[in-house]
């Protein structure tokens, strides 16, 4: 009987030192996790990691059309590509890297806009191009957010470029 006392205690001090670990949230609640589109950092608490938040457009819903000042002409499009392509230098050349999200999905939703509006507007024989270059400036989005994200001036400039290059081969395209 002893014996058997002594192993359940034995057993009862294995249990309650394990035990100390589970103040820790489980695993599934630690790390990053997407809930409802948008991608969530955890720390080892549970609870919230509010220094990795801050993402300007990341903490809110993905935008829609219904969002967005959408353009009813082509032209009309390539002026508002225009204009946010000037903010996006802003925000860059100024270091707002964390805005530099809203405005590039912006942007995204106008060229996939202007894409539709191409196809009453522009030639049939520059369709294909135009289509190709509004895939390539929506494209952009994800790239040109993950380096702001990352702090990646540098890249992000680069990106930019791309993007810029791009509208400037749409209004080419266009004439």
């Amino acid at each position: 009987m002893r014996s058997l006392t002594l192993a359940v205690m034995l057993g009862l001090v294995g249990v309650c030192s394990g035990l100390a670990g589970c103040s820790k949230a489980p695993p599934e609640q630690t790390g990053k996790h997407e809930h409802n589109g948008v991608v969530h950092q955890h720390s080892p608490n549970g609870e919230h990691d509010t220094a990795s938040a801050g993402h300007e457009g990341h903490d809110v819903a993905p935008l829609n059309d219904a969002d967005v000042a959408m353009p009813t002409s082509f032209p009309g499009g390539i002026e508002r590509l225009d204009a946010l392509l000037a903010i996006l230098k802003s925000q860059i050349d100024h270091d707002e890297l964390p805005k530099v999200h809203r405005t590039a999905e912006e942007m995204a939703l106008v060229a996939k806009r202007l894409k539709s509006l191409a196809q009453a507007e522009i030639p049939q024989d520059s369709q294909l191009e135009v289509g190709r270059l509004c895939n390539q400036i929506a494209g952009l989005y994800p790239v040109i957010d993950e380096a702001a994200d990352a702090g990646k001036k540098t890249e992000a400039q680069a990106v930019f470029q791309d993007i810029s290059s791009a509208i400037d081969k749409l209004k080419q395209v266009a004439k």
